[in-house]
């Protein structure tokens, strides 16, 4: 039995085909419409296919679904260095309403070991000629393989957990001035949790929709689409497919000669 992605895809391609058929008629038009001295002077007439609208009426028979595959430790620790790297702790930043040295010194606590004082002196008084400055791309994030587990499984408190606990062990390294101006650990912390779990949760929903996704693209769909063979008329469905002419056009752009696929 053919399958719906079959069905689909040979409507399309018979209209594609008819588009091909009126466009080979244009062409001859065109050389009558030259060889007759009042036609040469109008426009040649082209066939136009506007929207097609097709009800199908069928009956399932077979569904073959694919698993739909959850994310992969791996996967998920390399989006999830990339996320919170370069959009929870800028976000994060931006929102503490430091000046752009006091951001700076963040910063650099984040990223390095230095002190306090140390950090203080290589942002305000940068000896001549200044290194360039620590930023966020020298984050070296690791994560525990088990966090990375159980956050693809549901249970996201462990990365999170792992993500934020390095950024506060470096409060201290924050000078005082700023640290006050920030406010409390406490509610730092708070803060940067909350960013960090919503950042995780949709980087999260965003992975097991695109799974979802592949599993139906994966997945096929058996149909009974002639009289004979629907036993069960109480089991007919019924769909309604719209193809634009725009759609027809891309079809024969991509299968164009010497057109790359």
């Amino acid at each position: 039995m053919p399958s719906l992605g079959v069905v689909l895809g040979s409507i399309l391609g018979e209209l594609t085909q008819a588009r091909r058929i009126a466009d080979a008629l244009t062409a001859e038009l065109l050389d009558e419409y030259q060889a007759d001295p009042r036609l040469a002077a109008l426009s040649v007439p082209r066939a136009v296919l506007g929207d097609v609208t097709i009800s199908l009426r069928f009956q399932v028979n077979e569904v073959q679904a694919a698993p739909v595959l959850a994310i992969s430790p791996t996967r998920l620790e390399s989006l999830w260095e990339t996320a919170f790297r370069d959009r929870v702790l800028p976000r994060l930043l931006r929102g503490l309403g430091l000046s752009p040295e006091e951001e700076a010194e963040v910063v650099v606590a984040i990223t390095t070991e230095q002190p306090a004082r140390e950090i203080r002196r290589l942002v305000r008084e940068p000896a001549a000629p200044a290194p360039p400055l620590p930023n966020l791309r020298d984050l070296i994030l690791t994560f525990d393989p088990s966090a990375l587990t159980a956050a693809a499984g549901g249970d996201r408190i462990p990365l999170v957990r792992a993500s934020v606990t390095p950024i506060t062990d470096s409060w201290t390294q924050i000078p005082a001035d700023v640290r006050r101006k920030i406010g409390t650990k406490a509610a730092f912390t708070e803060q940067l949790t909350g960013a960090t779990d919503a950042e995780l949760a949709a980087v999260l929903n965003q992975e097991n929709a695109r799974a979802e996704i592949a599993a139906a693209l994966r997945s096929r769909i058996d149909v009974l689409v002639r009289g004979e063979d629907i036993e069960d008329p109480n089991r007919i469905q019924s769909l309604t497919v719209t193809l634009r002419g725009a759609d027809v056009e891309a079809v024969l752009t991509d299968s164009a000669p010497g057109t790359e696929q």
